[in-house]
């Protein structure tokens, strides 16, 4: 009921009720938003003491997903990358690549194929300068099949030997047969597996491939300039290096062949190792042996004086 005596009283209470009113709604709604349970915090979470903070969920705004930030995928990526490439690169010989090779090396001479021989030693002829030739390969076979029993015969790594470097790709084997091996001197039974920087390369080393193929021709060679009493080229011929062997020792030389010969020509054969007899045909025989060592190559006779 309207106040007739002041009317504007009543107005102002009217209006007050209805600021009242709506102040409390407003109230009210601010009071079930809050408790509404759809409505989230943007928080981070963060780990308890003793909890393993990969256990945690990840923040999906902040840019973390699986412990990994996007610069932590990239540098992975970039990684990952580089182990690829290298994965592609060639793998660094080790022992069993050179068991394999030097298996492939006595298959060849248990064979006896010059042929395939001759390929194994391209690298190791290249590496000398010297062309391992069909020919050189059969007079390798012969001095492997004379000095050991091929048919047994075996390459075994030893570790403990001098030349075993395998962080520099060199691997060292002994030969093994059925034979005793205390037979074997001069690492005659020591075999070197080598590769070169790429991997591909391989250098083979033992006496019989290194020095064994030049013996024959040297030992022709010598028997030759003393059959022809010619001093003056066996002496250049008995230099092993760059030491002068005086003109006397090469005369001294030839008597003592030519007491021994009594006018015959030298017979020669080979007897083993990389020993040579002399025979005169009167029932004697001369031994004389070919020495090697530094790429070198000389005559161990008692017909030669020391000087």
């Amino acid at each position: 009921m309207i106040n007739l005596e002041n009317p504007l009283l009543d107005v102002r209470e009217a209006v007050m009720m209805r600021v009242f009113m709506c102040m409390l709604l407003v109230l009210l709604l601010l009071s079930g938003c809050s408790n509404d349970p759809n409505v989230q915090e943007h928080a981070i979470a963060t780990p308890d003491v003793g909890e393993r903070v990969e256990d945690q969920p990840a923040d999906q705004d902040s840019g973390v997903q699986d412990g990994n930030t996007d610069t932590d995928r990239e540098e992975m990526s970039d990684t990952g990358s580089e182990e690829s490439e290298q994965a592609e690169d060639p793998k660094s010989p080790d022992l069993s690549t050179a068991y394999d090779e030097a298996g492939k090396l006595l298959d060849a001479l248990k064979a006896r194929d010059a042929s395939v021989l001759a390929g194994l030693l391209e690298y190791t002829g290249q590496f000398h300068a010297i062309p391992f030739d069909q020919g050189m390969a059969e007079n390798i076979i012969k001095g492997f099949e004379i000095n050991f029993d091929l048919d047994s015969l075996v390459a075994e790594a030893n570790e403990e030997g001098t030349s075993w470097l395998p962080e520099s790709g060199q691997f060292e084997f002994i030969l093994k047969d059925n034979g005793d091996a205390s037979r074997f001197d001069d690492h005659e039974n020591v075999l070197l597996v080598s590769f070169g920087e790429n991997g591909s390369q391989v250098y083979y080393y033992n006496p019989y491939i290194r020095y064994f193929p030049f013996a024959f021709d040297m030992v022709s060679r010598y028997m030759q300039l003393i059959e022809a009493e010619d001093a003056q080229g066996l002496a250049a011929f008995l230099n092993p290096d760059d030491l002068d062997v005086p003109v006397w020792v090469a005369e001294e030389t030839i008597n003592q062949y030519k007491k021994f010969l009594d006018g015959a020509s030298p017979a020669v054969r080979y007897q083993d190792k990389f020993l040579f007899v002399v025979s005169n045909g009167q029932g004697e025989e001369h031994l004389f042996q070919i020495v090697y060592g530094d790429g070198l190559m000389g005559i161990r006779d008692e017909f030669i004086p020391e000087f």
